[in-house]
Order: structure tokens, then C-alpha cells, then sequence
């Protein structure tokens, strides 16, 4: 299974503890996946670096090629 997580995975300690509580929960429970992460934080309006995300058709598309996706660790503002 190929699971894409969208996340805060940079800058705060409290999120990456969750998400390594939540991939152990996943382990015990026999889940067997690879885990693809997508920092959040590309998605803010204020987030000015060329690498810049959108909700739109093509990220649809990208979370579609995966089993699952799961979106936690943080706050979206649009």
C-alpha cells in the first residue's frame, strides 16, 4: 500500500512526534506501506518559494496514484 501524507514535517517537534506515534500505530496494526510525505507548509498563501503547491486538478491527480492519503499536522490557510 502507498500512502501519501500531507503534513508539517519541518519546524515543529510536537508534529513530528505525532506522526511517529501515528506510523507506529500503523506498524502494530500490521499495515504494511510506504509512506510518502508532503510538506503543507507549500501549500500556504504566504509561502513564496519556487516550489509552491496548489489545491488544484494536478494535485488531485498525485493524491489519486496512491492506495491512501492522510492530511494532519498543521493548519491550512488559503
Amino acid at each position: 500500500m502507498k500512502i501519501l501524507h500531507i503534513a508539517s514535517f519541518i519546524g515543529n517537534i510536537g508534529d513530528n512526534v505525532s506522526h511517529f506515534g501515528f506510523y507506529n500505530i500503523l506498524k502494530k496494526l500490521g499495515v504494511k506501506c510506504e509512506l510518502v510525505n508532503l510538506e503543507m507548509r507549500r501549500f500556504y498563501e504566504n509561502y513564496t518559494h519556487k516550489d509552491k503547491l496548489f489545491w488544484d486538478d494536478s494535485l488531485i491527480n498525485y493524491i489519486n496514484s496512491f492506495d491512501a492519503a492522510i492530511v494532519g499536522g498543521g493548519i491550512f490557510r488559503f
